[in-house]
């Protein structure tokens, strides 16, 4: 993934919203 910016953003945006409670409990599937 290291020339695929877009899925390292997914990546990033993906870890950011298990870190924020609301996000997560909306896409609890993202953070098993």
């Amino acid at each position: 993934a290291a020339n695929n910016k877009a899925t390292d953003l997914m990546a990033l945006t993906v870890r950011g919203c298990c870190d924020d409670p609301p996000c997560r409990a909306r896409y609890p599937f993202l953070c098993i």
